[in-house]
């Protein structure tokens, strides 16, 4: 009779126990490396969207304003690496409206000689600002 008991007794074993203790790991290591990247760029895409309106709107106004508005929006909400770097934008003015495109690559390791690379690109033509973000062609 105690052997009946044992054999319909289900578990998982050391070793399934071990294998998906490293799979949960892997992906605990993965989301650790993308998560912020990815909040980031949710950063820089409100921030885009917020340009051309309320009372610091850039419409009418130069382009050194435009960094001023980025780079203050960034710094508040600690968006950090490639993202805040003026170099990776590019601000055109056409006109009294902008053409502002935010385009730049997170790369972080993920293990050994193992890296995750996110390619970012945003796009915000004042002319049509509901437009905004939406430019995926690289």
């Amino acid at each position: 009779m105690a052997m009946t008991r044992m054999h319909k007794q289900l578990g998982i074993t050391v070793s399934g126990a071990l294998v998906l203790l490293f799979i949960f790991g892997c992906l605990l290591l993965f989301a650790s490396k993308t998560v912020p990247a990815y909040m980031d760029d949710r950063f820089v895409e409100a921030a885009l969207r917020k340009l051309p309106t309320g009372e610091n709107s850039i419409i009418g106004r130069s382009s050194e304003h435009v960094r001023t508005q980025l780079t203050r929006t960034f710094t508040l909400n600690n968006v950090r690496g490639q993202a805040a770097d003026p170099k990776s934008w590019e601000i055109q003015r056409v006109d009294d409206h902008f053409i502002v495109i935010i385009d730049y690559e997170v790369r972080n390791n993920l293990f050994s000689n193992t890296d995750v690379v996110m390619h970012f690109r945003h796009k915000l033509d004042t002319r049509n600002p509901e437009d905004c973000c939406r430019d995926r062609a690289y």
